[in-house]
């Protein structure tokens, strides 16, 4: 019997069907880019992407997403689950929604583009809050990028250099000019994701302009523009009248007229509650308060802790923090002022940067000379630790000089501190790093050769040439 007329028609067969699905298929794409709903589906895919991953990165320290920032329109009403995350959630659902009753019956390109309005609109929002309104928020991340520019200034290797280049003590948050700076330094991808969803939406629409052209001279979708525009400029309007209102306090501190400053102090506050939580506002308001003759008041504090700061006078900017912290010692304000006095006292002490290896204090004598001022810095570095728990500076600055004095045992206790505050790998590359030397310095050489291992596979970006040298040294 012969079997290929059998083989060929079953053959035959198959290929046709394969050829109808494939059609089946195309006409399926074309309808999905027809109404649009190819666009929202990218769209949706994009703002489940923005919800998941990192918005704001501080190098060697944190990374912040779209969940962990709540939505704050300037009238001091917050929430932790309505967030940005849930705001990119909500915005993909409407896209899911436009996707199934597209791909099935066509919508006008409308809607489309108001799903990108939709989508833009976070990423715009977010902007605005950050610059405008989130000042206790942006007070913090300016503090966390100094420290990582502090810990940077000691790796004793290079890391990936920054967008834009800023030194220690210099990250200026003063105007929104200076927060949107900050911004762009310390932005991640996953920001960007909304604008990506919402030009899909908006390239959609465009696809399908016919449609627009033809609709677009309604006057109630006019209308309707107009009462959302006058709505959000009342919503979003607070934040910067009292931004303004306390500009001009500033004005009228700088010509000398201390009480109008103070009432446009007071007038911006109740406008702008946040201000309130701002150290910089509150040394403006010291400063005002201080020139009227006024010298126990918190605010008067807090504005020569930081006046002697800025003439280099740190051991009197601590006496201030000393005298502020017995009057309240749980102010979240003059512990961010103790903060900030503490780091500058540490990292003048410290001087030159730390031997890196025994073995380099040992080829260069003068830096181990220097190393034994090293202790004045210690006590400084304790009272960092102690009003803030979890700042990497002080903890991986103490183990470097635990390190240097061969306490090893010490040093590997704060090293280890620094691996379960941070899951920055750069920064958990350094600490294994450390770790691996004080074992070795202990005699554990097996330890040594695992934490290094450990070190270098974090080191994506073969930054960590004191844990390549080391390992290679050991074969």
């Amino acid at each position: 019997m012969d079997i290929a007329p059998t083989l060929f028609g079953r053959n035959r067969r198959l290929i046709v069907g394969l050829r109808a699905r494939a059609d089946r298929l195309s006409g399926f794409s074309q309808t999905m880019v027809a109404t649009g709903a190819i666009w929202s589906f990218l769209a949706l895919v994009a703002l489940l992407l923005a919800g998941s991953v990192s918005w704001i990165g501080v190098p060697l320290i944190q990374t912040t997403g779209s969940w962990a920032w709540p939505v704050d329109v300037g009238w001091g009403i917050t929430n932790r689950i309505f967030s940005y995350g849930l705001l990119c959630l909500l915005a993909a659902g409407l896209c899911l929604g436009y996707t199934l009753v597209a791909a099935w019956q066509p919508l006008r390109s409308y809607t489309l583009m108001l799903l990108g309005c939709l989508a833009t609109a976070i990423l715009l929002l977010f902007i605005w809050q950050f610059a405008l309104v989130d000042l206790p928020q942006v007070s913090a991340l300016a503090a966390q990028e100094n420290q990582s520019l502090l810990i940077r200034g000691h790796l004793g290797y290079a890391l990936a250099p920054q967008l834009l280049p800023m030194s220690p003590w210099h990250v200026l948050i003063a105007t929104p000019g200076d927060r949107l700076i900050l911004l762009v330094q310390l932005a991640q991808p996953g920001i960007l994701l909304p604008l990506v969803a919402g030009l899909l939406c908006f390239g959609g629409a465009w696809t399908r302009r016919q449609d627009a052209r033809a609709s677009k001279h309604r006057w109630y979708r006019r209308a309707g523009w107009i009462v959302l525009g006058l709505g959000v400029i009342v919503i979003l309007g607070r934040a910067p009248t009292g931004l303004f209102i306390e500009h001009q306090g500033q004005q009228a501190l700088a010509q000398g007229n201390y009480h109008a400053a103070l009432d446009r102090f007071s007038q911006a506050v109740a406008i702008t509650p946040t201000l309130a939580t701002w150290p910089a506002f509150q040394q403006e308001r010291g400063a005002a308060l201080y020139l009227l003759g006024q010298t126990t008041n918190r605010d008067v504090g807090l504005y020569l802790a930081a006046y002697y700061r800025q003439l280099g006078a740190l051991n009197q900017a601590w006496l201030e923090d000393e005298t502020l912290a017995r009057a309240d010692p749980q102010d979240p304000l003059v512990r961010q002022d103790m903060v900030q006095t503490l780091e500058q006292l540490a990292q003048r002490d410290v001087g030159a940067a730390l031997p890196i290896t025994n073995m380099q204090a040992v080829q260069h004598p003068q830096i181990a000379l220097q190393t034994r001022a090293l202790d004045r810095a210690l006590p400084w570095l304790d009272a960092l630790i102690q009003v803030q728990p979890d700042n990497l500076y002080a903890y991986y600055l103490r183990g470097r000089i635990f390190f240097t004095a061969h306490a090893y045992e010490l040093a590997a206790q704060d090293f280890q501190t620094i691996l379960s505050l941070s899951r920055d790998s750069e920064m958990q590359s350094a600490s294994y790093t450390y770790l691996a030397l004080c074992r070795a310095g202990l005699g554990d050489y097996a330890s040594e050769r695992a934490l290094l291992k450990k070190a270098i596979q974090l080191d994506s970006g073969y930054y960590n040439t004191t844990a390549r040298e080391t390992a290679s040294g050991l074969h």
